[in-house]
């Protein structure tokens, strides 16, 4: 552009392109290459292959086991079912843009395929006139319907669509998952967990959030999901009920809602929840059925969405809650503004939270800030670990937490202790 480029902005490029190349072949490799492994091919018979099979997707290829779902893909060649068991992780409520023309199947930002309703599993009405529908009708239809394990972040919520697999949009009420079904919110997390020492450094696109990265690690959480799995599929034993944000309960929240505590309690910059990340009605042209848009997609209202309601700390309420966050040694959100030296301040970056410490010794009072400091909290770093010890015990007893991980939250949280002491809520 002659006028240059402004920080913060996304520019799309609509252009006319030819020669488009087979989308939606990944869709029936993944089916195959499962048939193949559990079951063998007409040339190559595996020796003792395995009794089961489970598929696993992050963010991308968690979007695309939805889509695998929605299209009703888990019967073979041979009608045998090939997934016993999914766990989409971090996929939200969207599917992917994995089976049309010119499919880009890593974009994220401009409004396609993969933003098309339905979102819940479970049948229900559009809003906004789409035909009543859920993601799993044509698998189950058609048989082979496989356990699912949803797993999400607060990240997914923050961009405005995991809350949609949940809530019947057109009544504003709570959607309860199918019996084949489980999902958790992993509360106060963000997309990706990062290690300690805390930085503020680059997001996933390049951006810098105004705070320090989510330091939360919630990949226990997630070995215990798969065990959980394992042993729904195997032996019977259903898996722990569903933790997720609710109407019914006021665990569930509007992002204005929340980001209002924040203003007011916390004393932390906000971002404009009018220029939060969101799904719209979308127009995407006459030969849709097809697999074919027109372009620029024709975007109309906006899908209600929710996060999950904050306690006076600003911690998450709902979903599944580390010891990070039941005892908590500061706030931490699936979501983080972006740094003004990056442009456009008052929105977020996509997928990054932030941890902020609490004050170490109560001499960090900002303004609008009235948490309690980690000294008035905890008497030294040995009560504090016993206390933590206590809240990983009882997530085991729930069977949200594999025991062996005890040690891991325990060395995760003794360390997270020395950076808040050290740090306070500088970063």
């Amino acid at each position: 552009m002659k006028s240059g480029f402004h920080p913060g902005k996304i520019y799309s490029v609509v252009y006319e392109a030819l020669n488009p190349v087979v989308a939606g072949s990944t869709l029936m490799s993944v089916r195959d290459i499962g048939s193949w492994i559990k079951y063998g091919g007409v040339d190559t018979p595996i020796k003792n292959p395995p009794t089961h099979a489970y598929a696993y997707g992050i963010s991308q290829t968690g979007r695309l086991l939805r889509h695998y779902l929605y299209a009703g893909m888990n019967l073979d060649e041979n009608e045998r079912q090939v997934y016993d068991g999914l766990i989409p992780h971090v996929a939200g409520g969207r599917r992917g843009d994995f089976n049309h023309r010119f499919a880009q199947p890593s974009q994220q930002s401009s409004p396609g395929f993969g933003h098309l309703y339905p979102f819940s599993d479970n049948p229900v009405g559009d809003p906004y006139g789409r035909k009543t529908e859920g993601l799993q009708d044509t698998q189950k239809n058609l048989g082979g319907l496989p356990k699912v394990i949803y797993t999400n972040t607060s990240a997914e919520y923050w961009r405005g669509d995991a809350s949609l697999s949940h809530t019947d949009l057109e009544d504003h009420r709570d959607l309860d998952f199918p019996e084949n079904t489980r999902s958790y919110l992993f509360s106060g997390t963000q997309h990706v967990p990062r290690e300690l020492p805390q930085k503020k450094d680059p997001g996933p696109d390049g951006s810098l959030g105004l705070y320090g990265f989510n330091v939360i690690d919630f990949r226990p959480l997630l070995r215990a999901a798969l065990c959980n799995l394992v042993a729904w599929v195997e032996e019977g034993r259903d898996p722990p009920a569903s933790k997720v944000p609710r109407l019914d309960d006021a665990t569930a929240s509007t992002i204005s809602e929340v980001l209002d505590i924040f203003d007011k309690s916390i004393g932390l910059e906000t971002p404009d929840f009018l220029k939060m990340w969101r799904l719209r009605e979308m127009d995407i042209g006459p030969e849709e059925e097809k697999g074919i848009a027109a372009y620029p997609v024709k975007e109309g209202r906006d899908y209600s969405s929710y996060v999950s309601s904050v306690d006076d700390d600003g911690n998450e309420i709902a979903g599944i809650r580390m010891p990070d966050v039941s005892v908590p040694l500061g706030t931490h959100t699936g979501w983080n503004p972006r740094d003004p030296v990056t442009g456009s301040p008052d929105q977020i970056i996509s997928m990054v939270g932030f941890t902020n410490f609490f004050g170490s010794s109560g001499k960090f009072p900002r303004k609008n800030d009235f948490r309690k400091s980690n000294t008035d909290r905890y008497d030294s770093k040995e009560c504090y670990l016993e206390m933590v010890a206590e809240a990983a015990q009882e997530l085991v007893e729930k069977r949200y937490l594999l025991r062996e991980d005890v040690v891991v939250v325990l060395n995760k949280c003794s360390r997270q202790y020395d950076e808040a002491i050290l740090k306070g809520n500088e970063i």
